[in-house]
């Protein structure tokens, strides 16, 4: 499901978006000509739930919550409340695949991988006074990190992939066979 795109500098999401119930209920409860908090609260689903979202790298969700309302045009003290929520959960159920599950798992890992090296203390001692780390083994773990980060930029461009032939394949480019037309 590709109903959000960033036009512009904007989330801009298809008219066909505001048929689907929980993206209609956060647009027709916002009496407002402007419908600034509608298109605000959708801009927050995109942005929370969609692997193209720039805040998607962000593993904690509640991080992710906080720093994506502190950008968006809405109202203070605003919070997520069960349409928005509901919308959020419609929107990633049904634009996640197999891919990008992988790819938030790859980038889960990748995280904690790194979590973990900035938590070592290469100078910490076990009992017996000994290093607690081999220096030779986190030096032969930090080389491993460019093949995981070229996997991981490759899993990407695989779900690129994936989402442009899905568009190409749901649009309507299907070209006519010779004298279709019955000419």
């Amino acid at each position: 499901m590709d109903l959000f795109e960033l036009k512009n500098f904007n989330v801009a999401f298809s008219p066909i978006a505001l048929n689907l119930k929980p993206f209609k209920a956060l647009w027709s409860r916002d009496k407002n000509k402007n419908k600034t908090r509608a298109n605000a609260e959708l801009a927050f689903v995109y942005f929370m739930t969609d692997y193209k979202s720039d805040f998607y790298d962000i593993i904690d969700e509640d991080e992710r919550k906080e720093e994506i309302i502190k950008y968006l045009t809405l109202p203070d003290g605003w919070k997520p409340d069960s349409k928005v929520v509901d919308a959020c959960d419609f929107y990633r159920e049904r634009s996640e695949t197999v891919l990008t599950r992988l790819l938030r798992n790859i980038i889960i890992g990748v995280d904690n991988i790194g979590r973990t090296f900035r938590e070592i203390d290469v100078n910490a001692l076990d009992d017996k006074g000994k290093p607690l780390y081999n220096l030779n083994n986190l030096v032969t773990a930090a080389k491993g990190i460019s093949p995981l980060i070229a996997s991981l930029r490759e899993a990407e461009l695989e779900i690129k992939k994936e989402k442009s032939l899905d568009l190409k394949n749901n649009k309507g480019t299907r070209s006519k066979k010779t004298f279709e037309d019955g000419i």
